[in-house]
């Protein structure tokens, strides 16, 4: 009986060790923790932090940055990225605790980032900064210094400063491609390049921007935007751009470049040059744009507009003072204002200069709607509207004002 009762009482001891034992094996992998939400793993150093992208096993759970770390000693794509692709994506919590990772650098082409993919609508990366990040994925797609592709998700309080961000399509400052995800309360600094779809904080955005802002020099080809390359149906709003944005072809902006979504409140600030279709704000809007402004410089060869080079729907309550210069179409406010294109209660004060098709407010009006909108024909030198109008409506002079008439609150 008394070795019986010695057996019965030694099993479960054994297998408590060993469950001790595996714990104990797992996290000692990082700085300690389970993983689980009341106790995630924590990151202390560079080499733990590496060791994420080593254990795709580890990509559901719960992490903590404990301290600022540098990746310095990790070059071209010796930095095991986390998440690789949609079937082998990070779908849990980083908490970067308010610490710092600097000179993260990596040359892997597609899917770059500190995180390549990101897919899970409870995935979370918060609190985290990026200092000097250098990514050189040339002819790579969905390329950002934070996340390359982020599919569903939050990402909140994080900031890129500083540093590159280099690609082919899809390249943004702090994220490459936002999928139906949401980015709040950050920011981006760093340059970003790359030939279509190049923001300074998002490339292409399908998802929701709020409260962000970028500074960073972003250039490219076509859809090249300040602050995002391509928004196709996502939302931009409380959100700004101070980056000067070029583009070689078409479709520059000082906030975006194409905007088929919704832009709420928003501003820019920079300069913004290319080759046609460019705005101090938009260059070309199939969506909504209210409640915005631009106040940075606009020149290109066609479709130039203080606001938006070419607009296709709806600006409405926006305004622009910046000047505008190219050769055809170019307008005070908006380009080229076409059908279904509809501006309402929106004004502009900036020099306009142009060779064809230049107006105060509008350069071309074509089977477009204007209305209770106005500009200033002195600091403008324009004296007409519309530089031409076809079948539209709204185009007229005496909506023209002094700056005096321009600074009286009556004419608001």
């Amino acid at each position: 009986m008394h070795r019986k009762e010695q057996n019965t009482f030694t099993m479960p001891l054994s297998v408590l060790l060993i469950i001790c034992l595996l714990v104990l094996s797992a996290g000692a992998q990082y700085g300690g923790g389970t993983g689980d939400p009341e106790d995630p793993y924590l990151i202390y150093t560079a080499e733990q932090m590496n060791k994420i992208g080593i254990n795709p096993n580890d990509w559901d759970k719960h992490f903590k940055l404990m301290a600022d770390i540098n990746l310095s000693a990790y070059a071209g794509t010796d930095f095991k990225i986390i998440g690789t692709s949609a079937n082998s994506a990070f779908g849990g919590v980083f908490d970067g605790n308010n610490n710092k990772i600097s000179r993260f650098t990596s040359t892997k082409r597609d899917y770059t980032g500190l995180f390549g993919y990101v897919k899970d609508s409870n995935a979370e990366i918060k609190n985290l900064g990026l200092v000097a990040p250098n990514i050189k994925a040339e002819g790579g797609s969905n390329v950002g210094s934070l996340v390359g592709y982020l599919d569903e998700g939050t990402i909140a309080n994080c900031y890129a400063s500083g540093g590159s961000v280099t690609g082919k399509e899809s390249v943004g400052g702090l994220v490459g491609y936002n999928e139906g995800g949401e980015i709040k309360d950050c920011y981006a600094t760093s340059r970003a390049s790359g030939d279509e779809e190049v923001g300074g904080l998002v490339g292409y955005l399908r998802g929701t921007i709020d409260n962000c802002y970028a500074k960073g020099t972003v250039s490219g080809d076509k859809y090249i935007g300040a602050l995002v390359g391509r928004n196709r149906s996502g939302t931009i709003t409380n959100s700004m751009a101070k980056g000067r944005a070029s583009g070689e072809e078409r479709e520059v902006g000082g906030l975006v470049g194409n905007n088929s979504g919704s832009v709420v409140n928003c501003f820019a600030g920079g300069d913004v040059l290319g080759g046609r279709t460019v705005g101090g704000l938009v260059g070309t809007n199939s969506g909504t744009i209210t409640c915005s402004y631009s106040n940075g410089s606009v020149s290109a060869e066609g479709y130039a507009g203080g606001l938006v080079g070419v607009n296709r729907n709806i600006v409405s309550n926006c305004y622009a003072t910046g000047g505008v210069t190219g050769n055809a179409g170019v307008g005070g406010l908006v380009g080229d204002n076409t059908w279904p294109g509809k501006i309402i209660c929106c004004y502009s004060i900036g020099a306009v200069g142009g060779t064809t098709n230049v107006g105060g407010l509008v350069g071309f009006n074509d089977e477009a709607i204007i209305k209770t909108s106005f500009w200033d024909i002195q600091t403008s030198t324009q004296s007409n509207m519309c530089g031409r109008e076809r079948y539209g409506i709204g185009c007229n002079n005496a909506n023209g004002k002094t700056t005096a008439e321009m600074q009286t609150e009556s004419t608001f």
